[in-house]
């Protein structure tokens, strides 16, 4: 059977048509049905003794686990959480170039609370050892010296087939009794 030009043309704007088709169903479809959106949605305000309105302030969330490693103080007027893996590379470039001014123009003037959880990866083997020992380095009230040794000591044990012996070290090293 010989494709004509013609034929050609109508395949074309057939495949064409269908796609635009659905699209508009996508689109339609993810839409907030009953809300235009145009709808302006009034802020929430307060009322002073004065009968002056202001923007109500939103509520503080309460952040709270018994695993969390804070710095900062808990009234500081923003908490940043923070989820890591000792063995990322991306999370070592931060705590080595980003976290230090946090720290300084932040966390320490008291305008942030910071809070540092484990999310270790599974396609890093070493990561769960290193949140244990981080949490080890916890019970004897050194978190953060242990914290820092491991994002900073991170590219002599993340390729090793057992970094368990180099964690034992930076715990001897900050002073720790393992």
């Amino acid at each position: 059977m010989k494709i004509t030009r013609e034929t050609n043309k109508f395949r074309t704007a057939a495949v064409v048509s269908t796609a635009l088709l659905l699209l508009a169903l996508l689109l339609a479809a993810c839409g907030t049905p009953g809300i235009s959106p145009d709808a302006a949605v009034p802020a929430a305000t307060t009322s002073s003794d004065d009968g002056s309105q202001a923007a109500a302030q939103p509520a503080a969330a309460e952040v709270e686990n018994s695993t969390d490693r804070t710095k900062g103080s808990p009234d500081a007027p923003v908490t940043i959480i923070e989820y890591s893996d000792f063995q990322c590379p991306f999370c070592s470039r931060w705590v080595e170039q980003t976290y230090p001014s946090l720290l300084k123009d932040y966390v320490d003037s008291g305008k942030v609370q910071l809070v540092f959880r484990d999310f270790p990866l599974s396609f890093h083997p070493n990561a769960d050892e290193a949140a244990v020992a981080s949490r080890c380095a916890a019970e004897q009230d050194a978190y953060w010296a242990m914290h820092d040794a491991l994002f900073a000591g991170q590219p002599a044990w993340s390729e090793l087939p057992d970094a368990k012996p180099t964690f034992i070290g930076y715990a001897g090293d900050i002073g720790l009794d393992a």
